[in-house]
């Protein structure tokens, strides 16, 4: 064979070995598609909740901040786990599993991740002693014919505490007394500051009694109103007329404690809502109000009482 031959057949062995690569090459491509594939398919199977569908249930029940993340407006709490939000099994659609990798999300703000949670599937949950409070509005109360102030909820959820923050202003129950923030009465209990549920601007009650407005009151819880008097006042714990501010904890999940987002809630002066002694009350006063919750998370949850 010439020299020519020989570059001839060269090249020729050379030009078939890059056509090999190149095949082996398109066949891994191939493979790899069709693997990914079948794990996105895999992946829909099991867990029918997208992460924009997950993304639209948090919204509804937790509270968003301007920058899009779900955090407390001061900062605190900003506590961002991945956790699972629920991934139907196949064989039994009541059923959710553990975390599952295809639907990972980070918990909203104060949210903690308990794999224990609805019976060892897991779920993003506030923690009571986590003390997450959450801004939910500003309103303002008179004392006397039903000045009542008005505020929107702004979370959904079983609330351990309600927090309510001096801001300006003051009441009492007569002329000529030294008002105070919550009851401004020398005579009686020190606090007198009720949050009852909105029933309409043009609602009011025909008897003005705690046994008439029992089912609409939010706090004091029962326990505690009970212990009132007829006028509304009471005892709250170690705070007095002059606090800065006051906070009713929930002693039990029930539906007085459970609150929803975008409801109305009233704030009342005790005299004005049981219509006692309130011909010689005097002032206005304007709170802060938070909130914290205590609420498992679970896609599509809807909660009715």
């Amino acid at each position: 064979m010439d020299i020519i031959s020989q570059l001839i057949t060269a090249c020729e062995e050379e030009q078939q070995a890059e056509e090999n690569q190149f095949t082996s090459i398109m066949l891994a491509i191939y493979i790899l598609v069709v693997a990914l594939a079948t794990i996105q398919v895999q992946a829909s199977a099991d867990n029918p909740f997208t992460y924009e569908d997950n993304l639209k249930a948090v919204d509804a029940y937790f509270c968003r901040g301007k920058s899009g993340n779900y955090r407390h407006p001061n900062g605190a709490c900003d506590h961002y786990i991945a956790c699972g939000v629920g991934c139907k099994n196949a064989k039994n659609r009541r059923s959710y599993k553990h975390l599952c990798t295809q639907n990972i999300m980070p918990c909203p703000g104060g949210l903690f991740y308990d794999e224990k949670a609805y019976g060892g599937y897991g779920a993003c949950i506030y923690k009571a002693e986590s003390n997450c409070l959450q801004f939910q509005g500003e309103v303002c109360y008179g004392s006397t014919q039903e000045s009542y102030g008005t505020y929107t909820h702004q979370c959904t959820g079983q609330v351990t505490l309600l927090k309510l923050v001096s801001k300006s202003g003051s009441v009492g129950c007569y002329k000529g007394v030294t008002p105070g923030y919550w009851g401004g009465c020398p005579n009686a209990p020190p606090i007198n500051v009720w949050i009852t549920e909105h029933r309409g601007d043009n609602f009011k009650y025909v008897k003005k009694s705690y046994y008439d407005i029992k089912h609409d009151i939010k706090f004091p819880e029962p326990f505690t109103a009970y212990d009132a008097n007829k006028y509304g006042f009471y005892y709250l714990n170690e705070f007095h007329d002059k606090s800065s501010f006051i906070y009713f904890t929930a002693e039990h999940n029930d539906y007085y404690t459970y609150f929803v987002k975008g409801k109305k809630y009233r704030v009342y002066y005790g005299e004005d809502l049981f219509d006692q002694g309130v011909g010689n009350n005097v002032g206005k006063h304007c709170v802060y109000v938070y909130a914290s919750f205590y609420k498992y998370y679970k896609p599509n949850q809807v909660i009715k009482f």
